[in-house]
């Protein structure tokens, strides 16, 4: 897969970024594992690392081995953290390695209400992109996408037994923004409880 991403976000976690290749742009990536394992710290760090613009372009050189360059300098990069997981403190402010993200920090109740944001932000970044034209970076976390309801499970009655829709909206959502994440420079991270 990654043979054919043009675009990677490294952690500066080097046995992560040797065993992945860093996080893709134009993908959706999936961070799970085991309740207090990690994986909040390890997408704030690429929150900060990407605002520190620590993203590559894969190219392959004439002997087979890759070879990665830094963005252009002209480049702007947005960071998205959506924290449906409500792990940041009551100020909102991400600090790691002594760098404060400045990125749109927001939390969303509902499928329907993240992916439709998530979306906006995307088409506004292109718009500017447009009007600018400078290449447009944007990095979306999810921390954690398990975490975000459907409408009817919100709006259920107390007890009221129902089978869950957000599998199902989950996937229709993916699937509809998927074309805007492989058109557009966007690097999707959710984060996710085994």
């Amino acid at each position: 897969i990654l043979s054919r991403v043009k675009y990677v976000l490294t952690t500066g976690v080097e046995p992560f970024d040797r065993l992945t290749g860093g996080f893709p742009f134009g993908r959706v990536t999936e961070l799970y594992g085991l309740e207090s394992c990690g994986k909040t710290g390890m997408v704030m760090r690429a929150a900060v690392r990407a605002q520190n613009r620590h993203i590559c372009e894969r190219t392959t050189a004439e002997d087979g081995s890759t070879v990665m360059t830094q963005i252009p300098a002209d480049s702007d990069v947005t960071v998205v953290y959506v924290d449906n997981e409500q792990s940041l403190n009551d100020d909102d402010k991400i600090i790691i390695d002594d760098t404060q993200i400045d990125g749109i920090l927001l939390r969303c109740d509902t499928v329907d209400q993240l992916f439709k944001t998530i979306e906006n932000v995307i088409d506004q970044v292109g718009e500017h992109e447009k009007e600018c034209g400078r290449p447009q970076f944007v990095v979306v976390i999810v921390d954690t996408i398990a975490g975000t309801a459907s409408k009817e499970e919100i709006s259920a009655e107390w007890g009221k037994d129902d089978y869950s829709r957000q599998p199902k909206q989950l996937r229709q959502a993916f699937s509809k923004i998927q074309r805007k994440l492989n058109r557009l420079n966007v690097c999707m991270i959710c984060t996710n409880q085994v």
